[in-house]
């Protein structure tokens, strides 16, 4: 709906870029089938269901604390979608424990060019190091650039 609702004004340009981080990621390509996009951005995005345990201290942050509180069971798998994609930056960490990084090779290996894999050195979940976090920003920022507003 968001995407429509852009689509549907006319103070700002019909090309559209989609971001997304780990399930946001999913969303992207999920969506990316149905609905035309110039230019896309994900990170630690994963392909397909799995188990996920939420830590206690911080729900919200997946990679932190020891204690889980309860174990969601998701089931989906998108991988039939890759193929339609193009113009797609893939950024995962390498040690990501929530989500592994072969998701980002399974998905660098089924989308269309132009693509990037971008795998961050000791990298997790959270991209809590800050020199992933301001390498993140400038690639996204070029990728969007060059497939949104240069392209």
């Amino acid at each position: 709906n968001a995407v429509k609702t852009l689509q549907a004004r006319s103070d700002i340009g019909k090309r559209i870029g989609l971001f997304g981080s780990s399930l946001g990621g999913s969303v992207s390509l999920a969506i990316a089938k149905e609905i035309p996009v110039d230019s896309m951005v994900i990170f630690a995005a994963p392909i397909h269901s799995r188990e996920l345990s939420l830590p206690q201290e911080t729900p919200m942050n997946l990679s932190a604390g020891s204690h889980p509180i309860n174990i969601i069971t998701l089931e989906f798998d998108i991988s039939k979608n890759l193929p339609s994609i193009r113009n797609i930056l893939i950024i995962h960490g390498e040690h990501d424990r929530v989500v592994p990084v072969s998701h980002a090779h399974h998905i660098y290996q089924a989308v269309g060019t132009p693509k990037k894999l971008v795998i961050q050195n000791n990298g997790d979940h959270s991209m809590s190091n800050i020199y992933h976090q301001k390498d993140f920003i400038s690639q996204a920022s070029h990728w969007f650039k060059t497939g949104l507003i240069d392209g």
